[in-house]
């Protein structure tokens, strides 16, 4: 489908894309005045702001309302893009159902309690096993969604439809064996640290699944191309969306390995970077403090 959109060529590129957490939000979890005023302007430029981020709408429907932003944002890492304030989903990539049944059983086998996310965006369900087997950490962050949680036995669990995304929370030291096992499913696997939890997320995705190729659709249906997109960022699941944008943007809070392959990086999200990115893409500031890490070759 084609979204109608009105873009200001004055402006050199004309979509920014924003990860949220490290990018968008501060370390304290806040928008900083700076960068809400840096996105109004911009907006009024006539450029396309929206999100890819690693969250569902649950969380990323408030900050739309914050900041004004209706176009449609790309959620758990390119597992769908929705519309923010409808929750129409306009694009899935889900696990086909024999990764499913093979990355649930793994999980199982390694110790790990699965939570697979529903195909869906309007109050998604999690599913997930029998309560003796979370972690700490896992019981915590089920705690968070009493509404949304359905406990089932893990052969029910395996045989879930098309979800979105399976995930598990524990140790490092418990993770990282069962991701090397998820790799012989055939599906992508991320790992993050979470401070809140401080404990590790290993979230699996179909193995097409990432922001840059969600991206592509969007631009897809926007009648952009990627060219016309700045992508900015600061942790892996970055990754695809920065190396395919017209200009990729890292954080300088970014992890190495994601600064290494970014076009240029801005200032941290604790230093008012994507405002000072703003003003030097409007051409109303200069350019940002941190050099440009663009390969050589």
């Amino acid at each position: 489908m084609a979204i109608e959109t009105e873009v200001d060529t004055c402006v050199s590129y004309k979509m920014l894309v924003l990860d949220i957490d490290g990018t968008l939000l501060t370390s304290a979890g806040t928008v900083a005045p700076s960068t809400k005023s840096a996105l109004a302007r911009a907006q009024q430029a006539g450029m396309l702001v929206t999100f890819a981020t690693g969250r569902r709408l649950a969380t990323v429907a408030p900050l739309c309302r914050e900041l004004g932003i209706t176009l449609p944002v790309v959620l758990q890492t390119g597992a769908q893009i929705v519309e923010p304030e409808t929750g129409k989903v306009l694009y899935r990539n889900p696990l086909p159902r024999d990764e499913v049944a093979a990355a649930v059983r793994w999980l199982v086998e390694e110790g790990l309690q699965p939570i697979v996310y529903e195909n869906g965006a309007l109050g998604q369900r999690l599913f997930t096993g029998p309560i003796e087997r979370d972690s700490p950490a896992m019981s915590y962050y089920t705690r968070g969604y009493p509404h949304l949680l359905q406990r089932l036995p893990y052969d029910e669990l395996a045989a879930i439809e098309e979800p979105l995304e399976i995930a598990t929370i524990n140790d490092l030291a418990l993770v990282a064996p069962a991701a090397a096992r998820i790799e012989l499913a055939g599906c992508r696997h991320l790992i993050s640290y979470s401070a809140t939890l401080d404990s590790y997320f290993l979230e699996i995705f179909h193995a097409t699944c990432s922001k840059g190729e969600a991206l592509r659709h969007l631009c897809d249906m926007m009648g952009l191309s990627m060219a016309d997109v700045v992508a900015v960022g600061d942790n892996y699941n970055d990754r695809e969306m920065l190396q395919d944008a017209g200009l990729g943007v890292a954080m300088a809070n970014a992890e190495p390995e994601i600064i290494a392959i970014a076009d240029r990086a801005t200032r941290s999200n604790d230093d008012d970077g994507i405002a000072a990115l703003v003003d030097e893409l409007l051409g109303t500031g200069p350019a940002t403090e941190v050099a440009w890490q663009g390969q050589t070759d």
